[in-house]
């Protein structure tokens, strides 16, 4: 008697991840607006009722969904700055790297909620968590780099780190078909990109 419980709150957390997996899926996909509960719920399999009691409205599911995908690389990044001081500058690149790769929809979800005006909640919500640990880790790495001489003096650093945002994002935000399409297969893809990038960002790859 005392096992029920228990499989009840499995098969709770199991429709609620379902449900979750589900948003996720069609808020990166397509516009907020375009995304209705109704497809939600067909494509979690739980029925619109059960969706409500969750979450209580679609704002509160978006919410979650953005929270819920966030969290993960927030909780590896809290890691990180802690470390900061006695961990060399590239291993703090790499484990932000490999911590944003390990929620591949992250990148898209942020790219849709950034396209929306600056007054609807969902880009507030983006922005809050951006403001909370993505730009004080962006400090962190750019006062380093700028500390210890790195950044070459005829560069601005403030557009050097918008070449970093590209190289450590950009790949995360295309379909795994177009790299196919050009011959990247390789299963150890992303370690071999973070190695690529690495280089890029200290040589550059066009001769004098």
């Amino acid at each position: 008697m005392k096992a029920q419980p228990k499989k009840k709150e499995r098969d709770s957390k199991t429709h609620r991840d379902n449900i979750l997996r589900a948003a996720q899926e069609l808020f990166t996909a397509l516009d907020y607006d375009r995304v209705s509960m109704r497809m939600i719920a067909k494509q979690s399999g739980a029925s619109s009722s059960v969706i409500y009691h969750y979450f209580g409205n679609k704002e509160g599911l978006f919410e979650s969904v953005v929270r819920e995908t966030v969290l993960p690389i927030q909780e590896h990044l809290k890691v990180i700055v802690h470390k900061n001081a006695d961990q060399d500058l590239i291993s703090l690149i790499k484990a932000l790297f490999r911590a944003i790769s390990e929620v591949p929809n992250f990148p898209k979800l942020v790219i849709q909620v950034m396209k929306m005006p600056s007054t609807n909640f969902q880009r507030k919500i983006v922005q809050d968590m951006f403001e909370e640990f993505s730009r004080p880790m962006q400090n962190i790495i750019f006062d380093k780099l700028q500390r210890e001489g790195a950044i070459r003096s005829d560069m601005d650093p403030k557009w050097c780190r918008l070449s970093w945002m590209s190289l450590l994002i950009f790949p995360l935000m295309l379909p795994k078909s177009i790299y196919d399409l050009h011959g990247f297969e390789d299963e150890n893809f992303l370690e071999y990109l973070l190695e690529h990038n690495l280089k890029v960002m200290r040589h550059g790859f066009i001769c004098k």
